[in-house]
């Protein structure tokens, strides 16, 4: 049966524009010919044996390990597709499989999972660190070098005269009740004169719909089909987004690519409980000296709509955000983990990255922002369940330094993407994870992320040669 469901789930994703008729189809003919291939392996190994079949229709009458597929028929009908059925249902009417109706209710750890997620199968057993408390003011260390937060740092900046000088918008908005929302990525380049723009609206795990493009312009926010309100800098904002783009992943599982045909948008509304966490100067203490220390992040509440071809989805939840600006220049072998989580009710900012540069030096850190201020507690170390590759991995840890507890992240959904804007040697594959995250007792969600360039071996299905990745298209404005 699981197997059936992860393959329909799967089928699916690829798949969106198939119907439910055809994905009960592919289901059933598939369960019948996996029964009966694992049926006679098993009667081949002794396990047991049909001593009366229907002749015709038998595979190997009349001898010992004939295999009845009346058997295979039956398992398929009555096991395995009311199950699907079940499960396809919950997805096209974005609700609860019917059994479980009401139980999103429960605490997450009680709630039903949702059987066409093939990540959400229980794993090995693991110490178990949740009812530790989260880290102790005192224990952690302030980090060095930062800079003092105006209102107008929430607007555009004047370039440097670094070729590598850009300024990128990053946010993620998760409503983890109907499992939807927005990512987007937003890199303005003036010395190459255009902004890359990625937006991606989840309506749910399996229905994605993205757009990737350059447009030549001169401020990250205003790009076509984006309108961004803000009522109060680095606290309340409104974003608008319409446009048109494709549904699902692209031949190589990644979004954000191109645009499309699809016409699609969002609207969200935030408020930030908290001040901005000015980073400073973390990643070039930290990672690498080739990053800016101009950069801040945010957590918040929001409310706001996702659609698709006119089909409105109301959502609210968390939302965690990031602004930098100055020469930036993305230089390592693999990110092996890194975390933009909200915590808490919006009440808890964690980031946190680890990276490996030059085959042979570490650098991470972690840092938490709450009430008590912006503290970094040094290099996490991660633990990534499955492959670090496109939908490889639905499941993550990261321990704290010092035994201070671990922060899980399970994936509801995996946005995968070439981000050219990262570096100016080899494009970064970036695969955000989107989550929902447990420190101790503190729940919320976020994005695990996980990355390395185009010429990582762990690329290598991404793109059609190895270490070769095209760029975003650039969109001309319309003839006159």
């Amino acid at each position: 049966m699981w197997v059936t469901l992860t393959a329909a789930a799967r089928v699916a994703r690829w798949r969106p524009h198939w119907g439910t008729g055809r994905l009960v189809l592919f289901s059933a003919l598939g369960c019948f010919v996996f029964d009966a291939v694992v049926e006679a392996v098993y009667i081949r190994l002794g396990a047991y044996a049909y001593p009366r079949t229907l002749e015709h229709f038998t595979l190997f009458p009349g001898h010992w390990y004939q295999l009845p597929l009346t058997a295979s028929l039956m398992v398929t009908a009555a096991a395995v597709l009311p199950a699907v059925v079940l499960a396809l249902q919950a997805r096209n009417t974005e609700r609860e499989v019917w059994l479980f109706e009401g139980s999103s209710a429960l605490p997450r750890q009680w709630r039903a999972p949702d059987p066409t997620a093939a990540h959400q199968r229980p794993g090995p057993r693991r110490r178990n660190h949740r009812n530790r408390p989260p880290p102790h003011p005192d224990r952690i260390e302030p980090f060095g070098e930062v800079m003092t937060l105006t209102p107008a740092d929430e607007f555009r900046h004047e370039p440097g005269p670094d070729p590598r000088w850009q300024e990128t918008y990053w946010m993620l908005a998760w409503d983890d009740v109907r499992d939807s929302g927005v990512l987007l990525h937003l890199a303005r380049l003036p010395h190459d004169g255009y902004v890359e723009a990625q937006f991606t609206v989840i309506m749910s795990p399996n229905d994605v719909v993205s757009f990737g493009g350059r447009y030549a312009v001169d401020d990250a926010l205003a790009v076509p089909g984006l309108d961004v309100d803000i009522h109060t800098p680095l606290e309340s904002w409104t974003m608008r987004y319409e446009g048109k783009g494709i549904r699902g992943a692209d031949k190589y599982g990644l979004y954000a690519q191109a645009p499309g045909n699809v016409p699609f948008g969002f609207s969200v509304d935030f408020r930030q409980l908290l001040p901005a966490a000015d980073l400073g100067a973390i990643y070039t203490e930290a990672i690498t000296s080739d990053m800016a220390p101009t950069h801040y992040a945010a957590a918040a509440t929001f409310t706001g709509t996702v659609w698709c071809s006119g089909q409105p989805i109301p959502i609210s939840g968390l939302l965690t955000r990031d602004h930098s600006w100055g020469p930036r220049e993305w230089a390592f072998d693999i990110q092996p983990g890194a975390v933009y989580g909200v915590l808490d009710e919006g009440r808890t900012l964690i980031t946190t990255a680890s990276c490996v540069v030059d085959q042979q030096k570490w650098g991470g850190f972690s840092v938490i922002h709450d009430e008590n201020g912006t503290r970094r507690s040094g290099d996490p170390w991660w633990r990534v369940i499955g492959p670090p590759i496109v939908d490889g991995f639905r499941e993550a840890y990261m321990r704290f330094p010092d035994e201070e507890g671990v922060l899980e992240a399970a994936g509801k959904c995996s946005i995968a993407k070439w981000t050219p804007a990262c570096s100016s040697g080899p494009n970064i594959l970036w695969i955000d994870m989107i989550s929902s995250l447990r420190w101790g007792d503190l729940t919320g969600s976020g994005s695990f992320m996980l990355s390395y360039p185009s010429t990582s071996p762990l690329a290598a299905g991404a793109s059609p040669e190895p270490g070769v990745s095209a760029p975003l298209p650039m969109i001309l404005p319309p003839s006159p």
